[in-house]
């Protein structure tokens, strides 16, 4: 299963630089992100995530693999692939 999703703010105004194999965490924070975690504003799609769900995320460039998760939160999420090589959400 793959979804397209939107993410929060991060604190950088430029992005994120995620190397690929790196672990990144979507959860409920609403704090501003960093390269570590962001906030994922759809507490269903938390819910449904499973273990082995692929999430797309900047319209695809960033594909990251479920490997994790708490109830607030899809944690240890493998990045896949990061086509440029940053996130950029603001």
């Amino acid at each position: 299963m793959q979804l397209n999703l939107q993410v929060g703010e991060f604190s950088s105004e430029t992005g994120e630089i995620l190397e690929e194999g790196q672990t990144f965490r979507l959860d409920l924070d609403e704090a501003k992100g960093d390269n570590q975690r962001v906030m994922l504003p759809h507490p269903e799609i938390i819910e449904a995530s499973e273990i082995g769900h692929e999430l797309l995320v900047d319209d695809g460039k960033v594909k990251l693999k479920v490997s994790g998760k708490v109830s607030s939160s899809i944690h240890n999420l493998l990045l896949l692939k990061t086509i440029p090589a940053y996130l950029d959400m603001a």
